[in-house]
This record gives structure tokens, C-alpha cells and sequence, in this order.
């Protein structure tokens, strides 16, 4: 089965909840620095729209390392050992939290793994030869539930449950 890379922007420009949605089943790519390719598929995300209160970006809460949340999307935001991924419009900051890819269903161990670190934080995963995302044109059914560790009811945590090739 053969792989796109996805190279249009627009693919982010979408609300945290939707995006969170389209993300599972596709397929995170990170090439190390000795050139080796890891793709993994993604299995559980999260959505965080920046207009509540446990959003990383809430409140116009500004700092260097947060930039990429604020002014773009579709780029890569470290925050806490967490990969995340910017969404919507540059006027808010909505995000994504990679929570589980393939074999390993806890953020950090997802950072750890991909060797995601801070300084990764603003690559765009359009055109980064670091990390990148892939569709291998799979569909994915998931369960919707509410977010872990968080007191919201909102069903905003997505697990992949089944993949119809």
C-alpha cells in the first residue's frame, strides 16, 4: 500500500476536534539523525481548543516555546515531554496531543520513542524532513471518549478502534 505525505497546509486548518478526528489511523514519520525512518500509526489523539481553560494556549498565555501554537498550523509544539500539534486558523491556538501511536499509548512514551524534544518545537510537518505525517489511505473507526486526567465530560479523546483497509 503506498503512502502520501501530506504537504497541503490545509489539512490543519480545521477545528481541534475534527483534526483530532482525521488524525488517527494516519501515519507519524521521524527520520533520525542517522538517516532511519520510524513510521508509526497514530492511535489516540486528543483536542484542545483554545477557548477552554486546560488548553496550552488559553488566555493568550505567551511564551517562546509556545509560538508555534499561536501564529501557525500544522507545526510541531513540545510542551511538558507531550508532541503536539498546532490547528485552525493563526488567531487561535487549538491543538492536538499525539497521546498514542502503534505500541506505546502514553504521551511521553510517544516523545520518547520518536525522540521528539523541545527544540523540534514550530517544524512545520509539511515540508520538515525531521517529522512528518503520511496517509496510507486507510479509514479509521475510533470510540470517542472524554479526555484523560481531565475533569471536562466533553468527549474529546479519540482511540482508534478499527482499521478498514
Amino acid at each position: 500500500m503506498s503512502t502520501n505525505r501530506i504537504k497541503n497546509p490545509i489539512f490543519f486548518h480545521a477545528s481541534a476536534s475534527y483534526l483530532a478526528q482525521e488524525l488517527l489511523g494516519k501515519i507519524i514519520c521521524r527520520q533520525m539523525g542517522d538517516g532511519f525512518i520510524i513510521r508509526c500509526r497514530i492511535t489516540e489523539t486528543e483536542a484542545y481548543s483554545g477557548n477552554e481553560p486546560f488548553c496550552y494556549g488559553y488566555g493568550g498565555k505567551k511564551a517562546q516555546n509556545k509560538d508555534a501554537i499561536f501564529y501557525s498550523t500544522g507545526k510541531v509544539c513540545v510542551y511538558a515531554d507531550m508532541f503536539m500539534i498546532s490547528c485552525t486558523n493563526e488567531d487561535t491556538p487549538d491543538n492536538i496531543l499525539i497521546r498514542g501511536i502503534d505500541c506505546y499509548h502514553k504521551p511521553t512514551e510517544v516523545t520518547e520513542f520518536l525522540d521528539i524534544y523541545s527544540d523540534m518545537g514550530g517544524l512545520d510537518l509539511c515540508s520538515s524532513d525531521v517529522i512528518w505525517i503520511e496517509d496510507d489511505g486507510v479509514q479509521a473507526e475510533y470510540i470517542a471518549a472524554k479526555r484523560v486526567n481531565i475533569s471536562d465530560t466533553t468527549p474529546q479523546n479519540f482511540r482508534l478502534n478499527k482499521i478498514i483497509y
